[in-house]
Protein backbone atom coordinates (compact mmCIF):
# COMPACT_ATOMS: atom_id res chain seq x y z
CA UNK A 1 0.00 0.00 0.00
CA UNK A 2 2.90 2.61 0.85
CA UNK A 3 4.48 2.07 -2.40
CA UNK A 4 1.34 3.04 -4.33
CA UNK A 5 0.55 6.55 -2.76
CA UNK A 6 0.84 9.24 -4.80
CA UNK A 7 1.77 12.14 -2.60
CA UNK A 8 5.65 11.54 -1.88
CA UNK A 9 6.40 15.21 -0.34
CA UNK A 10 4.82 18.71 0.04
CA UNK A 11 7.66 20.90 -1.41
CA UNK A 12 4.88 22.12 -3.88
CA UNK A 13 6.52 21.32 -6.94
CA UNK A 14 5.66 18.85 -9.65
CA UNK A 15 7.76 15.76 -7.97
CA UNK A 16 5.62 15.41 -5.04
CA UNK A 17 3.14 13.48 -6.89
CA UNK A 18 3.80 10.09 -8.94
CA UNK A 19 1.01 7.93 -10.03
CA UNK A 20 2.76 5.28 -11.90
CA UNK A 21 2.56 2.80 -9.44
CA UNK A 22 -0.86 3.60 -8.44
CA UNK A 23 -2.26 3.82 -11.50
CA UNK A 24 -0.54 0.07 -12.56
CA UNK A 25 -3.12 -0.88 -10.55
CA UNK A 26 -6.27 1.17 -10.47
CA UNK A 27 -6.15 1.75 -14.48
CA UNK A 28 -6.63 -1.68 -14.94
CA UNK A 29 -9.42 -1.78 -12.85
CA UNK A 30 -11.22 0.58 -13.88
CA UNK A 31 -11.72 -0.88 -17.20
CA UNK A 32 -13.30 -4.19 -16.19
CA UNK A 33 -16.48 -5.58 -14.87
CA UNK A 34 -18.92 -2.92 -13.90
CA UNK A 35 -16.54 -0.07 -14.01
CA UNK A 36 -17.60 0.45 -10.20
CA UNK A 37 -14.18 -0.30 -8.20
CA UNK A 38 -13.76 1.27 -4.07
CA UNK A 39 -10.64 3.08 -4.21
CA UNK A 40 -9.36 2.63 -0.83
CA UNK A 41 -7.44 5.65 0.56
CA UNK A 42 -5.54 3.23 3.04
CA UNK A 43 -2.80 5.04 4.28
CA UNK A 44 -1.98 8.92 4.26
CA UNK A 45 1.73 10.22 2.73
CA UNK A 46 4.46 9.43 5.04
CA UNK A 47 4.88 13.15 5.40
CA UNK A 48 1.64 13.54 7.10
CA UNK A 49 2.92 10.26 9.60
CA UNK A 50 4.23 9.97 12.67
CA UNK A 51 7.30 7.82 12.90
CA UNK A 52 4.78 4.87 13.54
CA UNK A 53 3.57 5.22 10.56
CA UNK A 54 -0.07 6.60 11.60
CA UNK A 55 -1.76 9.86 10.48
CA UNK A 56 -0.42 13.00 12.89
CA UNK A 57 -4.16 13.63 12.86
CA UNK A 58 -3.55 16.69 15.30
CA UNK A 59 -0.70 18.02 12.79
CA UNK A 60 -1.78 16.45 9.50
CA UNK A 61 -5.66 16.11 8.79
CA UNK A 62 -6.27 19.11 6.89
CA UNK A 63 -3.25 18.04 4.96
CA UNK A 64 -5.09 14.49 4.43
CA UNK A 65 -7.95 15.72 3.62
CA UNK A 66 -6.41 18.05 0.61
CA UNK A 67 -4.88 14.64 -0.28
CA UNK A 68 -8.20 12.59 -0.31
CA UNK A 69 -9.87 15.75 -2.47
CA UNK A 70 -7.12 16.25 -5.00
CA UNK A 71 -7.18 12.06 -5.42
CA UNK A 72 -11.28 12.54 -6.47
CA UNK A 73 -9.98 15.35 -8.72
CA UNK A 74 -7.41 13.35 -10.53
CA UNK A 75 -9.76 9.96 -11.27
CA UNK A 76 -13.18 12.16 -11.58
CA UNK A 77 -12.75 15.94 -12.26
CA UNK A 78 -10.35 16.43 -14.84
CA UNK A 79 -7.36 16.44 -12.44
CA UNK A 80 -5.72 19.00 -10.38
CA UNK A 81 -2.62 21.59 -10.78
CA UNK A 82 0.50 21.29 -8.71
CA UNK A 83 3.78 22.71 -8.86
CA UNK A 84 3.28 23.71 -12.62
CA UNK A 85 2.30 20.48 -13.60
CA UNK A 86 -1.45 19.20 -14.49
CA UNK A 87 -2.29 15.47 -13.41
CA UNK A 88 -5.12 13.50 -14.81
CA UNK A 89 -6.39 10.19 -15.11
CA UNK A 90 -5.96 8.58 -17.77
CA UNK A 91 -9.23 7.01 -17.88
CA UNK A 92 -12.68 8.59 -18.44
CA UNK A 93 -14.41 6.13 -16.17
CA UNK A 94 -14.71 7.68 -12.31
CA UNK A 95 -14.18 6.04 -9.10
CA UNK A 96 -17.72 5.68 -7.69
CA UNK A 97 -16.78 4.38 -4.13
CA UNK A 98 -14.06 5.81 -1.95
CA UNK A 99 -12.88 4.18 1.27
CA UNK A 100 -11.44 6.09 4.16
CA UNK A 101 -8.63 4.54 5.96
CA UNK A 102 -8.30 0.65 5.60
CA UNK A 103 -9.22 -0.82 8.79
CA UNK A 104 -8.44 1.79 11.40
CA UNK A 105 -8.81 0.03 14.52
CA UNK A 106 -6.12 -2.62 13.69
CA UNK A 107 -3.72 0.05 12.11
CA UNK A 108 -3.47 2.71 15.23
CA UNK A 109 -6.34 4.54 14.60
CA UNK A 110 -8.49 4.76 17.57
CA UNK A 111 -12.30 5.60 17.41
CA UNK A 112 -11.88 9.59 18.12
CA UNK A 113 -9.34 10.33 15.89
CA UNK A 114 -11.29 7.84 12.85
CA UNK A 115 -14.22 10.23 13.48
CA UNK A 116 -12.11 13.34 13.19
CA UNK A 117 -10.59 12.09 9.92
CA UNK A 118 -13.53 10.82 8.45
CA UNK A 119 -15.85 14.31 9.35
CA UNK A 120 -12.69 16.62 7.51
CA UNK A 121 -11.95 14.26 4.68
CA UNK A 122 -15.64 13.50 3.25
CA UNK A 123 -16.87 17.32 3.17
CA UNK A 124 -13.58 18.32 1.21
CA UNK A 125 -13.75 15.06 -0.96
CA UNK A 126 -17.64 15.77 -1.62
CA UNK A 127 -16.96 19.08 -2.31
CA UNK A 128 -15.29 18.18 -5.53
CA UNK A 129 -17.70 15.39 -6.54
CA UNK A 130 -21.01 15.56 -4.68
CA UNK A 131 -21.88 12.27 -6.29
CA UNK A 132 -19.27 9.83 -4.96
CA UNK A 133 -20.02 7.55 -2.26
CA UNK A 134 -18.56 6.62 0.81
CA UNK A 135 -16.97 3.76 2.58
CA UNK A 136 -16.51 4.22 6.45
CA UNK A 137 -14.45 1.94 8.54
CA UNK A 138 -13.51 -1.14 6.68
CA UNK A 139 -12.95 -2.85 9.99
CA UNK A 140 -10.39 -5.38 10.87
CA UNK A 141 -12.28 -8.04 12.60
CA UNK A 142 -9.37 -8.84 14.33
CA UNK A 143 -9.78 -9.04 18.05
CA UNK A 144 -13.86 -9.25 17.70
CA UNK A 145 -15.05 -9.64 21.27
CA UNK A 146 -11.65 -8.70 22.95
CA UNK A 147 -13.17 -5.65 24.51
CA UNK A 148 -9.80 -4.03 23.33
CA UNK A 149 -9.39 -0.59 21.64
CA UNK A 150 -9.46 -2.19 18.44
CA UNK A 151 -12.62 -4.28 18.61
CA UNK A 152 -15.34 -3.20 16.61
CA UNK A 153 -17.66 -3.79 18.89
CA UNK A 154 -16.51 -1.50 21.41
CA UNK A 155 -15.09 0.96 18.29
CA UNK A 156 -18.06 1.14 16.12
CA UNK A 157 -20.42 3.54 19.27
CA UNK A 158 -17.78 6.37 18.75
CA UNK A 159 -18.34 6.46 15.14
CA UNK A 160 -22.58 6.29 15.06
CA UNK A 161 -22.59 8.50 18.04
CA UNK A 162 -24.65 11.17 17.80
CA UNK A 163 -22.62 14.38 15.56
CA UNK A 164 -23.05 16.84 18.04
CA UNK A 165 -21.68 13.63 20.74
CA UNK A 166 -18.41 12.91 19.09
CA UNK A 167 -19.94 10.91 16.48
CA UNK A 168 -19.75 11.14 12.53
CA UNK A 169 -21.37 14.02 10.96
CA UNK A 170 -20.55 13.51 7.18
CA UNK A 171 -21.87 11.54 4.95
CA UNK A 172 -21.70 7.65 5.17
CA UNK A 173 -23.10 5.41 2.62
CA UNK A 174 -22.04 1.97 3.87
CA UNK A 175 -19.55 0.84 6.90
CA UNK A 176 -17.63 -1.86 5.58
CA UNK A 177 -15.93 -4.69 7.62
CA UNK A 178 -13.46 -6.88 6.56
CA UNK A 179 -14.16 -10.50 7.89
Amino acid sequence: VSQGVAMSTNTGTAADWNFTILDRTVQPVLASADHSPEFQIATAPAWMCKSNGQLDVANHVKDFAVYAANLVRYYNKGGFDWGGKHFQSTSELPITWWGIFNEPNLNGINAADYVTIYNTTVPAMLAVDPTIKLSAIEFSDFGLGSGDAGDPMTYLPTFVAAGNAGGANAKVDIVSTHF
